[in-house]
């Protein structure tokens, strides 16, 4: 009987381990998958549905669920990343079943430059959690459907093209007037210190996390300057509402709007990029942009 007792927990103990059992990623970074799950596997251009636990050392830093906040991404070829970190959680996502969860690590004492936020860890720990996957054929199907959408939206109007000049010379106005303290009559400011000024409400209902919107903007800094507009390229963009894939003043910015209306949105620099640049756009910029919510689509 003792004999027996020692051979079962000899096989706990090896079903756990195997379970637990380390391994490497195509870049040499070990990682344990703690639960296996017996879903699909992504591929490159599929889109992938998935939690993120983050720690700086032992320090938890992010994480997807407290926020309640699942993200979500297209999965991209490993090889063209423009970073080692990004590059890590590309390749987590190509090694993952549905159902799976695995933490990586990622030393850091051979940087150059860390990532932003990980600047005094010696190593990052990534925990990853697959949830769901879609695959680029009906990601693709998708966004056909949506370019036929945006341009039936097109037709029944003056063309964007033809209104890039008028949208980006008030948004630039909009923008100044800001900077000097004069604000649009009936703007509403949230606890977050989100500013939204309704220049023509729209009738239907606000959108849903997760639905897809579609919208045109024009995008400009306090003094003015324009950075990103999507008038110009005749067409609106479309992305999930409410899961972290823009600005979080954008989040919070659309989902506080009607569909069919168009405002201005007065986001302050926490809500956009911080303390980091992003492109034309300088660390700690208050931004102010002209959008129109022209559809929001429950594409679940």
């Amino acid at each position: 009987m003792k004999n027996l007792k020692h051979l079962f927990l000899l096989l706990v103990l090896v079903t756990i381990a195997a379970a637990c059992k380390k391994s490497k990623t195509p870049s040499g970074y070990a990682y344990t998958i703690h639960k296996k799950g017996d879903g699909a596997m992504a591929k490159i251009g599929d889109a992938a549905f998935y939690d993120v636990i983050l720690y700086k050392d032992d320090s938890l830093i992010f994480s997807t669920i407290k926020e309640g906040q699942e993200a979500r991404s297209r999965v991209e070829d490993p090889k063209t990343a423009p970073d080692p970190f990004y590059k890590l959680t590309q390749e987590a996502l190509l090694l993952l079943k549905v159902g799976d969860s695995a933490t990586f690590i990622m030393p850091l004492d051979t940087f150059k430059v860390k990532p932003q936020g990980l600047e005094n860890a010696k190593q990052a720990k990534l925990t990853m959690i697959l949830r769901k996957v879609k695959s680029k054929d009906e990601l693709d199907k998708r966004q056909s459907e949506l370019k036929v959408l945006a341009e039936s939206i097109q037709a029944a109007g003056p063309s964007f093209k033809a209104r890039a000049k008028a949208v980006g010379d008030s948004t630039s106005t909009f923008a100044k007037d800001f900077a000097a303290g004069k604000l649009p009559a009936g703007i509403k400011e949230l606890p977050s210190g989100l500013k939204i000024a309704i220049l023509r409400e729209g009738t239907g209902a606000m959108p849903k996390k997760g639905e897809v919107v579609l919208v045109n903007y024009c995008g400009a800094t306090k003094d003015g300057n324009k950075f990103d507009e999507s008038f110009p390229r005749g067409e609106p963009i479309n992305f999930p509402i409410g899961v972290g894939q823009v600005i979080p003043g954008w989040d919070e910015g659309l989902m506080n709007l009607k569909e069919g209306t168009t405002a201005v949105l007065f986001i302050p620099s926490a809500l956009g990029y911080g303390e980091r640049a992003a492109g034309k756009i300088p660390a700690n910029s208050d931004l102010v942009f002209y959008v129109e919510l022209l559809k929001s689509v429950d594409v679940q």
